[in-house]
């Protein structure tokens, strides 16, 4: 036997739960076939291929192999990202998935409008983490319902009925109110940013703590006690901090790169502006200032 074959006399059964205790590590129950044949190669032991155990003679694929020792576990969804096929993988038990947990997005599943992901409570073990919308879950995990668009618009409200009481004019966020709806929030900011000095930074404490406040009553509408609570709550924020930071590194990320993108568009456009005849160049439409300052500028050498 070489070191990609595995025994053919390997009780099929023993393949298969070796296989799902490898599945049930990683904790996803939607794979891609990239990503479960490593997997599949990695619980039959190092150097070791799965195309082994199939029949000479016969297909040597994946869907072949997961037909034959996991049809119980394993279903192609029929979807494809490229040129690689989605996996479906039942009775997985969910785990923190890497590079999820820690990472800000228990905070933006929470708070977004049209979430990709849930927030799951592992009950057992008092730990939050995120699930695709429609997984399904073992017993002992409850999904934490994401805020909706009331409950951010009541955010706002409050927001808005303390700074009336502070003596601010509030008419231009009570119009934006009115009409309050998922497209409404970079109004909200532009509104805040004009009526309020460092209002930002009032409105950010301010909606952290509300947000909060809906987190804690989803959890004792679920019934968790309160030292239970007691414990996710921290988690909940130090992954706001987490999302915060993240936000702001890619702001500066794209800020950093602006004068490149600047430096590189005009570069480019003097490209194409040398393969462009009299006719066409009569078509470019410049502001007459631009001209100008150029024109000064030549005759300024």
């Amino acid at each position: 036997m070489t070191d990609t074959q595995v025994d053919q006399a390997i009780d099929p059964a023993v393949i298969s739960e070796r296989i799902v205790k490898r599945l049930q590590s990683f904790g996803r129950n939607r794979l891609l076939g990239s990503q479960l044949g490593q997997l599949i190669n990695e619980s039959l032991g190092v150097g070791q291929s799965y195309k082994a155990l199939l029949p000479a003679g016969g297909p040597q694929t994946l869907l072949q192999f997961c037909a034959t020792f996991l049809s119980d576990v394993v279903q192609p969804t029929g979807e494809f990202s490229g040129p690689d096929q989605w996996f479906r993988v039942n009775q997985i038990e969910l785990q923190e998935w890497s590079g999820v947990l820690g990472s800000g997005s228990t905070w933006k599943a929470f708070v977004s409008l049209s979430p990709m992901h849930a927030v799951v409570l592992n009950s057992s073990r008092s730990d939050l983490l995120t699930a695709p919308i429609g997984s399904e879950l073992p017993e002992g995990f409850l999904t934490i319902a994401s805020l909706t668009l009331e409950e951010h618009k009541g955010v706002c409200e409050a927001f808005r009925l303390r700074l009336e009481t502070e003596g601010f004019e509030t008419a231009e966020l009570t119009r934006i109110l009115e009409t309050y709806d998922s497209t409404s929030y970079a109004a909200w900011i532009a509104a805040i940013h004009g009526l309020v000095p460092r209002g930002d930074g009032e409105w950010s404490v301010f909606r952290r703590a509300r947000i909060i406040d809906l987190f804690k009553k989803r959890l004792i509408d679920l019934g968790i006690s309160e030292s239970i609570v007691g414990t996710l709550v921290p988690q909940l924020t130090a992954d706001q901090r987490r999302a915060n930071l993240a936000q702001i590194a890619e702001r500066q990320r794209v800020s950093a790169g602006a004068p490149q993108f600047d430096a590189d568009a005009r570069q480019f456009l003097h490209a194409v502006i040398d393969k462009l005849d009299l006719s066409q160049l009569r078509k470019i439409e410049i502001p007459f200032g631009a001209f100008l300052d150029a024109m000064n500028e030549r005759h300024s050498r």
